[in-house]
């Protein structure tokens, strides 16, 4: 994945794009079908950024065990940094991302990392960090408005995306904490495995016991490792990445949201719509409206959240 370099400006869902590049920061998409040659390859990282999956894939870094890529996650890559991606779902690797100046970078990490300032070439120390949900409707949304507006309100981008950068090293420095303070077992490995699961079959009415059987545990190891290594109930996460990938269908105008809450395995769009509201503080229908002062407005809404949470010191 370049950051940097010439980029298509044609509208093709097949392309890499830079779709807003401002002084501190730039917002772009990634789309890999699943056929692409560039699954398996060794590829090479330019900048630092933030990269937000809309689909599953495995992502493997040099050195280090592979790690599931999904709507729950958001990937942190330093300059350089060499990896390769291996299919996990059918629709291939499909992403968003914020590539963030590193002086500012680093400055937002410091908040909640202290060290950061010791190592200037590698700020990001995590591979991967969870996304709180309002982090990820809040890159979504600033994705859309760097896509539809003329021109981009290039204060409200960079804002937003510093809000996402204080919000990942939030979730990363807790999840390294929640790490530390595990027995050494396989249940990080064995939780991979659950997300493989989740992220091949979300769109299923599955069950724990066809999840239980695909790795080989009984349920209640399957519930204890789980949690234990996430720090999420299995349901949990399952119910996060079907919301996540409902603001896809949303994003490109599906009117009818019963159609959309079936084919996400919900049970109804009454079902699909509280669990919807619960997770982002809003209405399905909000996040749907496509003009740029609600889109601003939201993002607004979402940004002070984030801040509410925790995630930002602002």
């Amino acid at each position: 994945m370049n950051l940097s370099g010439a980029w298509p400006t044609r509208e093709d869902e097949l392309t890499d794009r830079v779709v807003f590049r401002g002084r501190q920061c730039a917002v772009g998409r990634f789309r890999c079908p699943a056929w692409d040659a560039r699954f398996g390859p060794w590829e090479q990282i330019e900048g630092f950024c933030l990269v937000f999956p809309r689909t599953s894939v495995l992502i493997e870094h040099e050195g280090v065990e592979p790690v599931v890529a999904d709507p729950n996650q958001v990937m942190l890559y330093n300059d350089g940094q060499v990896y390769r991606r291996s299919l996990i779902s059918e629709r291939g690797d499909l992403c968003e991302w914020f590539g963030v100046a590193p002086e500012l970078l680093i400055e937002a990490i410091s908040e909640h990392d202290p060290s950061v300032v010791e190592r200037p070439t590698r700020p990001l120390s995590w591979l991967k960090a969870p996304s709180s949900r309002e982090a990820y409707a809040l890159q979504r949304v600033l994705y859309r408005h760097a896509c539809s507006c003329d021109p981009v309100d290039e204060m409200l981008v960079t804002e937003g995306v510093m809000t996402l950068v204080g919000d990942a090293a939030s979730m990363g420095v807790r999840r390294r904490r929640r790490v530390r303070e595990r027995t050494v077992d396989d249940g990080v490995r064995r939780s991979e495995d659950v997300a493989r699961v989740i992220n091949r079959r979300y769109f299923e009415p599955i069950s724990l016991d066809d999840i239980a059987s695909s790795v080989g545990l009984s349920v209640y190891h399957l519930c204890r490792v789980f949690q234990r290594a996430t720090g999420s109930t299995i349901h949990r996460y399952l119910t996060c990445v079907r919301l996540r990938t409902s603001l896809e269908h949303l994003d490109t105008g599906a009117s009818d949201l019963t159609r959309v809450a079936l084919a996400l395995g919900f049970s109804s769009h009454s079902h699909f719509t509280d669990s919807f509201r619960r997770e982002f503080g809003i209405t399905p229908s909000r996040f749907r409206r496509p003009t740029s002062h609600e889109d601003a407005s939201l993002a607004r809404d979402l940004m002070e959240a984030v801040r509410s949470r925790g995630g930002w010191a602002g």
